[in-house]
């Protein structure tokens, strides 16, 4: 959803062309959510920290330091930019969540980047540790 966040749509698709999302495991599997995005997911000594890592040197990036909230409801299929709890949306990084149930209580307070289109069977079975094997930017 370019029109709604085009920001937080760039830097992620920018962030997904140079691998970053590449051998990431999802580190928060929920029955409502699936969350990936930390790179420190990709070395299972690191399986307690996962969750607090973002882009930070690896990419020479720094958090987006713009809330885009989304006026779009958090309905099943949509992709959302994660922030910790804690910290404001503008401190978002690189953690994307899919929504695998309708959370209203998401509505206003996250930015949505896109949709599953096809796929969410795939989705629906998704489990903590299962890696992202490569990203394809079309």
């Amino acid at each position: 959803f370019p029109e709604d966040a085009p920001k937080t749509v760039a830097r992620v698709v920018d962030l997904a062309k140079h691998g970053f999302y590449r051998g990431q495991r999802f580190h928060w599997v929920q029955p409502a959510v699936a969350q990936v995005g930390d790179p420190q997911s990709r070395d299972m000594t690191k399986v307690n920290d996962w969750g607090r890592g973002g882009s930070g040197a690896l990419t020479r990036q720094v958090p987006i330091g713009v809330a885009e909230i989304s006026k779009r409801k958090f309905v099943r299929g949509i992709v959302g930019l994660a922030y910790q709890n804690g910290q404001k949306p503008e401190q978002a990084d690189c953690q994307i969540f899919i929504v695998k149930i309708a959370n209203p209580a998401l509505d206003g307070k996250y930015a949505a980047i896109g949709r599953v289109i096809t796929g969410m069977a795939v989705v629906d079975k998704i489990e903590k540790e299962d890696m992202i094997k490569d990203v394809k930017v079309r």
